[in-house]
């Protein structure tokens, strides 16, 4: 699944690149302000119930119990198409309305169309959610991966290239999000459940309402935190700024792809060790996933907070350089995020779920308030300086929470070694870029560098071949990787 979340968020990206390189960046950002709402609606509107679903799929599944499989199914069913075709219909009906709240009448045909897009994400998250509670994740990965957002790419490319417009775009993003849900659907009834109309359903949905009911509000905090700066910058901005702000975002946010890569291998290993009591292994084994996502983070990191704007014209093109600072400034938050490591998973597996909930209202909280007091005076320098410092701080209070409930931090001298290697290699390459003008030729020679004295300073230690090892029994590589490191290290 990991593998299909990486592809999922490259095509992702590559989608924004060809969007902004597309579009001016009013209607850039016009598209993503209608869909940073659109997504929150569909959020709100259909809360913890996907989650609940999943649950007790897998639940009943595990007990084999097909009845109340199926059950569980038609009552989820009929909930979250229900929730999913009344938030259309508002958004439908109020679309003049909030196109005139962002002072933006070219909002409200973008924003009827996108009001489709609630009951086909409601489609889609039900179906998305029957595969993964029945674990046949290679038919979630047809459905949204392939059918979904490579299909949306190219049938994005091929529209622009025949010259529709915003309109034509948004119909595609609608489309195929419902044929996603079909491709899925199609699979949960062939390949998963094939038998589902013969068996006599038994209904439980009390049970599964009071599960999903309290998840509303997790999701939707989570949901608003992530996005109320594009909004805000739409109710205070220009359609544009918030264009220049979502080609810095996307790019910042790369910086947790490598932690979350991580917690796909630490999470398992740490429930494991957990319902052991071996403490002094998690501990040992948070100080290494936390030291190998930074070596990872550290170097793009240095990329974007040095050379901002050539990473922008890079890949988004010389019109989004105004995101230049706002990419510097968010991806100071990002580093702090990874370089907390993954105290969010240790903190879920030590048992303390109520713990977590209470931080993401907190970030939610910080995140409103400092984007509405900043982005009046700063514009989308103070949406970076809201969002990075809403990020960092709660990243620093889990790392707190886990320090004392837990006992441990992530950090040992060893940190130090990766850290000098990127600052020598980025002083290397800034005086190379500022010689030549050439900043391709820089950015490889930094990146190779960097890896030279990532082992010339020994960065490796013994303990850290544990994630050596795991990664080579994910990807079947036998003990290359560990035997190369164990070579190099201290």
């Amino acid at each position: 699944m990991f593998a299909g979340l990486m592809l999922g968020r490259f095509i992702d990206l590559m989608y924004r690149i060809f969007l902004a390189r597309a579009l001016s960046p009013a209607e850039y950002g016009l598209f993503f302000l209608a869909y940073n709402i659109i997504f929150v609606a569909s959020t709100v509107a259909i809360g913890g119930f996907p989650q609940g679903l999943m649950r007790y799929v897998a639940y009943y599944k595990g007990k084999k119990d097909k009845a109340r499989v199926k059950g569980v199914m038609i009552d989820a069913g009929l909930v979250m198409a229900g929730l999913g075709v009344v938030s259309g219909a508002i958004v439908f009906l109020l679309a003049e309305w909030l196109a005139s709240l962002f002072h933006t009448p070219g909002l409200t045909p973008i924003f009827q169309i996108v009001a489709f897009f609630l009951p086909a994400q409601a489609l889609f998250l039900y179906s998305k959610s029957v595969l993964e509670g029945f674990q046949r994740l290679k038919y979630w990965f047809y459905g949204e991966i392939i059918s979904t957002r490579l299909l949306r790419l190219v049938l994005t490319i091929v529209l622009v290239s025949l010259g529709f417009g915003l309109l034509g775009i948004s119909l595609i993003f609608v489309f195929t999000v419902a044929i996603g849900f079909v491709v899925m659907a199609w699979f949960a009834s062939k390949k998963v459940f094939p038998n589902f109309r013969k068996i006599k359903a038994v209904h439980g949905a009390r049970e599964y309402l009071s599960f999903a009911a309290p998840l509303f509000f997790s999701s939707s905090i989570l949901a608003i935190s992530g996005h109320i700066d594009t909004i805000m910058i739409g109710l205070f901005m220009s359609t544009a700024s918030v264009g220049f702000y979502n080609v810095a975002l996307p790019l910042a946010a790369l910086l947790r792809m490598f932690l979350a890569s991580f917690n796909g291998i630490f999470a398992p290993m740490t429930t494991e060790l957990f319902a052991k009591n071996k403490m002094k292994e998690v501990g040992a084994l948070y100080k290494s996933v936390t030291k190998w996502a930074f070596m990872s983070a550290w170097p793009v990191f240095l990329l974007f907070f040095a050379f901002p704007g050539q990473v922008i014209e890079l890949f988004f093109g010389p019109g989004y350089g105004s995101g230049a600072i706002a990419l510097a400034i968010l991806s100071v938050g990002y580093l702090v995020n990874t370089g907390v490591g993954s105290a969010g998973v240790l903190l879920l597996a030590s048992g303390k779920p109520k713990l977590l909930l209470i931080n993401n209202a907190v970030i939610a909280v910080l995140n409103i308030a400092f984007n509405w007091l900043l982005i009046p005076v700063f514009g989308l320098v103070g949406a970076a300086v809201a969002t990075s410092f809403s990020v960092s701080v709660i990243n620093l209070l889990m790392l707190a929470e886990v320090k004392e409930f837990l006992g441990f931090h992530p950090y040992k001298k060893s940190f130090l070694r990766p850290l000098a290697a990127g600052v020598v290699a980025a002083i290397a390459a800034y005086a190379g870029f500022a010689a030549t003008g050439m900043f391709i030729a820089a950015a490889i020679g930094f990146a190779a560098l960097y890896i030279l004295l990532v082992f010339v300073f020994k960065s490796f230690e013994k303990e850290d071949l544990v994630i050596a090892t795991a990664i080579e029994k994910k990807l079947g590589w036998g003990t290359r990787m560990s035997g190369f490191l164990g070579k190099y290290s201290a």
